[in-house]
């Protein structure tokens, strides 16, 4: 999901050619964080940056797909 940030861009922090209905604001990791099972990563869409927090916050999610 972190690959997905352009600060370039502006807010929110993704190209809106490719995901063009992104809203700035929090989106869901699949990623947990560190050995915490209620814990997992966030990306913010309004700054680009990742952080924390409990599972049960309330936030956007994104579907993506890793390849090679």
């Amino acid at each position: 999901l972190t690959t997905l940030v352009d600060t370039s861009k502006g807010t929110p922090t993704i190209d809106t050619t490719f995901f063009p209905d992104t809203k700035s604001g929090y989106y869901w990791s699949s990623t947990a964080w560190g050995s915490s099972q209620s814990t997992a990563w966030l990306v913010d869409f309004s700054n680009g940056r990742s952080v924390d927090h409990d599972k049960n916050r309330p936030c956007y999610v994104r579907c993506v797909r890793g390849g090679k």
